[in-house]
């Protein structure tokens, strides 16, 4: 089974548009249920309301940033010099100490238990269960500690359930990192990074080569989706449009 042309010319539009903007200003948005919208760009981080044409410059430190999150008034960018909060709307920003120094490839929050959050990092997977006030290094499905997570995805529809990208390998938690961890790789080869799409349910994730495929229901098996797409294009992520 294949997905159709459809998705496929969806997905390589969607994902050159991406590249086009991280080559050209190295931008992420993040979106949360309220309609705050935050860019974040290299070096800095820049809040506002969705449909307000007016951008605000947020006092956040450490140079680059490579993704962002927020639920409410919580705000997290990320970057390679570790992880950053914010709790007054992106406004102003403080380091967090247990990862400074920390290569911080991506955060994504619980958004059905926004105090939970999870930062995929160079030296392990790390969680907060108090809204980034204390961090802590969860388990690992490899069983080594300290090992590079490349990504990490969340349910926003069911507390607990997320992905996470480890050594090629995609491990589902459905317990907020608890537990052990289900290796739902099955088919695929060495991915890179995972979204996961609350409208259909569905678990994408992509490689170089380019291979993207998508898994249709949990823990089955992954189908190709990257239908359409050049031999010499690689995907850096994947976006849902919510």
């Amino acid at each position: 089974m294949r997905v159709d042309r459809g998705p496929g010319i969806f997905l390589a539009k969607l994902v050159n548009r991406l590249i086009a903007m991280v080559r050209r200003r190295r931008r992420i948005r993040a979106l949360d249920g309220t309609g705050i919208v935050l860019l974040a760009l290299v070096g800095v981080s820049h809040p506002a309301t969705a449909g307000v044409d007016a951008w605000t410059s947020g006092d956040q430190p450490g140079g680059e940033i490579h993704a962002a999150a927020l639920a409410g008034e919580v705000c997290y960018a990320a970057g390679p010099s570790g992880l950053f909060r914010s709790t007054d709307g992106c406004a102003t920003w403080s380091r967090i100490p247990a990862l400074a120094g920390v290569s911080v490839s991506e955060v994504a929050i619980d958004v059905a238990q926004p105090t939970t959050a999870y930062a995929a990092t160079s030296g392990g997977m790390w969680r907060t269960l108090d809204a980034g006030a204390d961090w802590a290094e969860i388990g690992t499905g490899s069983g080594v500690r300290g090992t590079p997570f490349a990504a990490v995805a969340v349910d926003p529809t069911i507390s607990g359930q997320a992905w996470f990208v480890e050594g090629g390998h995609v491990w589902r938690t459905t317990m907020s990192g608890d537990g052990i961890w289900g290796d739902v790789t099955s088919n695929l080869g060495s991915v890179q990074g995972v979204v996961f799409d609350a409208s259909t349910g569905w678990l994408w994730s992509w490689a170089s080569g380019p291979y993207i495929a998508v898994q249709q229901s949990p823990g089955g098996m992954w189908v190709e989706g990257d239908s359409n797409l050049s031999p010499t294009f690689y995907p850096v992520r994947i976006v849902v449009d919510r």
